[in-house]
């Protein structure tokens, strides 16, 4: 409901050419079919890890010494503390080999690749099913892992909001965006970092209350059922007889 002022000014949309339906790549039906469908390159034995949502550098509150900073913390946090593996989703940008920064063979240490941490093509939702949780610098995933009741910390040092700068000002807005709506758990040192990780080991059915409400809030709304809702609206409109 509070993206339909968006459409209508960006769109010359009208109230009744917009129908509010939640998010239809979270019905449980099509998360199913993701599972059956998406294959894991995760290795069974790898059930103990941690999913790392990654993103290269957008801006000068994200840039590759802060992301360098985050992925040393969370190297800490898996092959120190929790003695656990890491499993790395690129974001499509960073999949062009120009684009790549190196700082996970780096980092993590490429002797290390494929026995404490990997790469994977998996997709998002079948990843998520297979981890502790998840950890992002900055993304919408973790929306979507919410759906899967999957917990994110979005581990990322974002500073204070900048001064008279309107394009200073629209990118920090759109880094706190996720953090501003309850929909990650912040993070912006180590110690953050590892009391949310324990938090989530200790009990994630109390951490993911917060969280799916917040997500209830946003995206559920009356429709349960929004990929059925939308074929139903195509099948009316076409007069296609129904069985």
């Amino acid at each position: 409901e509070r993206e339909v002022i968006a459409y209508k000014k960006n769109y010359g949309l009208e109230d009744h050419e917009m129908k509010v339906v939640g998010v239809p790549r979270h019905e449980p039906r099509w998360i199913e079919k993701i599972e059956r469908e998406s294959p894991s390159d995760v290795p069974e034995s790898w059930d103990r890890n941690i999913f790392i949502i990654s993103r290269g550098g957008i801006s000068d509150n994200l840039t590759k010494e802060k992301k360098r900073e985050a992925l040393e913390d969370i190297r800490r946090l898996a092959f120190e503390d929790l003695d656990c593996k890491l499993v790395v989703k690129l974001h499509p940008t960073e999949r062009v080999p120009k684009n790549r920064d190196g700082l996970y063979e780096e980092v993590l240490g490429s002797d290390a690749y494929e026995k404490r941490w990997m790469y994977s093509a998996a997709h998002p939702l079948v990843l998520g099913k297979r981890c502790m949780f998840a950890v992002a610098f900055y993304s919408g995933v973790p929306i979507d892992l919410l759906a899967l009741g999957v917990p994110t910390i979005e581990r990322m040092s974002v500073g204070s909001a900048p001064g008279d700068s309107e394009r200073g000002r629209k990118i920090y807005d759109t880094l706190m965006m996720f953090r501003k709506r309850g929909f990650v758990l912040p993070a912006d040192t180590y110690e953050e970092l590892k009391r949310h990780a324990i938090d989530i080991i200790n009990d994630k059915r109390a951490v993911m209350q917060k969280l799916e409400l917040r997500y209830e809030e946003f995206f559920s709304g009356n429709v349960r059922q929004p990929i059925r809702v939308i074929a139903d609206d195509i099948i009316g409109a076409l007069d296609v007889p129904q069985e």
